[in-house]
């Protein structure tokens, strides 16, 4: 597992909140850039979020906020947009300054929602002060890797012939599968008139036996498996002899 922390990188242009500091406020804990407001009803206006890639398989999306309520507890309400829709979260402020987490996975779960995530603060009819300080969002994530998937004749007379099953499911080529790190069956099936030769591999990809077919495939980042295949020789005195014609 690995995490990705995307830190509020844009902030509204006015709020009913006030403004402290340098836009966009909210991108580091500090004393000198956050928002506060004693006001009923108030919204703080859209924060943003800086984006990612698409590191992998997504396990827990959080949202990190540091604030606190100046006289007394109070809740307000942090609501998240994932570029459609929104949800709302309590956030419970204490007199105490300090973290809160809230897990919001369920509503926003994919790269695309991540990237398109805001945060609007609200706080309630009351006139205790509330300071919202930083917040983020944390991406719980198991890294996933590209392997493109090819074929090759060994005289390259011809290429992509054939399909490689990986896993189980079957490719045409070329083409290509996100895979998590791990071993993997692979089965090279040739085209007719063609026979299996050998695996080749390049990038953060190996085979534990490149004359084989089945094998495994051991994959630890991004690369390319290519299948090697040859063109079936056709029998002589009965017998087939792969790549050359029995002569004499």
């Amino acid at each position: 597992m690995a995490t990705v922390t995307l830190k509020v990188n844009s902030a509204p242009g006015s709020s009913d909140w006030t403004l402290n500091g340098n836009t966009p406020y909210l991108d580091e804990q500090d004393a000198t850039n956050y928002i506060t407001n004693n006001g009923r009803n108030k919204s703080s206006g859209v924060f943003g979020f800086a984006n990612s890639s698409d590191l992998g398989t997504i396990t827990a999306v959080k949202l990190f906020t540091y604030g606190n309520s100046v006289s007394s507890n109070l809740t307000i309400v942090a609501q998240m947009n994932d570029g459609s829709t929104t949800n709302n979260y309590n956030l419970a402020l204490t007199t105490s300054a300090g973290w809160i987490e809230i897990d919001i996975v369920g509503f926003i779960d994919t790269w695309t929602k991540i990237n398109a995530a805001t945060v609007n603060f609200i706080r309630p009819n009351s006139t205790v002060q509330t300071d919202v300080d930083a917040s983020y969002i944390q991406v719980t994530y198991t890294a996933t890797y590209i392997v493109s998937l090819t074929s090759s004749e060994d005289d390259e007379e011809s290429s992509d012939l054939g399909t490689i099953t990986l896993d189980s499911v079957e490719y045409g080529l070329p083409d290509s599968a996100s895979k998590e790190a791990g071993g993997y069956i692979i089965l090279y099936a040739e085209a007719v008139g063609y026979d299996f030769v050998s695996w080749s591999v390049s990038g953060s990809l190996t085979v534990n036996d490149e004359g084989a077919n089945p094998a495994t495939l051991t994959v630890s980042g991004n690369g390319t498996l290519d299948a090697i295949y040859e063109e079936t020789a056709p029998p002589v005195n009965g017998k087939k002899w792969r790549g050359h014609f029995k002569t004499g």
